[in-house]
């Protein structure tokens, strides 16, 4: 949410912001990942937080009244009650809300997994990188080729059905199983931007 900061009220909202000793969430919320308020301006403070449902996210508000009656008591139109108020405060965050519509899914996979997931990725800028400039037609044969190459390494465990997932300290190299039946292609779209 981005809400507005009252006149003459920046000084002493970003003095209480940058001090150290001051958190205003120390009642931690079920659902909450990550919260975090900051300025960008004299005029504007954000609030943005990572939640698995929408309500959790006033829970949390409302656990650490306190602290965050502190904070936003320095803004237009917060609640006089402050967000003990719930009704008053969901109207408040609704009011000031911004619509981000970013989306990500976590998903219990084994660390082998996710490492997996994270040399597709850094294969995939190199790939990038390497293609910047290229015309169509090469791009679309360089990236059928990247999508089978068997040469994508992950150099912190060996694939091996005599090896864990939870033996994560090899320093040999793998390679990464090739685009199949059992792995969906993880790019599908890829798109030149002008400036």
């Amino acid at each position: 949410m981005r809400a507005k900061v009252l006149p003459g009220q920046y000084r002493s909202l970003r003095a209480l912001l940058d001090d150290p000793t001051h958190n205003p969430f120390q009642t931690s919320a079920a659902g909450i990942h990550y919260a975090r308020l900051f300025t960008t301006d004299e005029h504007t403070l954000y609030f943005m937080v990572i939640y698995d449902d929408y309500m959790a996210a006033f829970d949390f508000l409302s656990a650490n009244a306190d602290g965050v009656d502190r904070v936003f008591g320095h803004c237009q139109g917060y609640p006089a009650a402050g967000a003990k108020d719930k009704p008053a405060l969901i109207a408040y965050v609704e009011a000031n809300f911004l619509d981000i519509q970013l989306y990500y899914r976590a998903y219990n996979a084994a660390q082998a997994a996710i490492r997996d997931n994270l040399t597709l990725r850094d294969e995939f800028l190199k790939f990038l990188k390497d293609t910047t400039g290229v015309s169509e037609a090469a791009l679309r044969e360089r990236y059928a080729e990247f999508l089978q190459s068997p040469h994508m390494r992950n150099y912190d465990r060996i694939r091996s059905n005599d090896v864990s997932d939870e033996d994560l300290t090899s320093s040999r190299d793998i390679t990464l199983a090739p685009v199949g039946p059992d792995r969906v292609a993880p790019f599908t779209l890829l798109a030149r931007l002008e400036d």
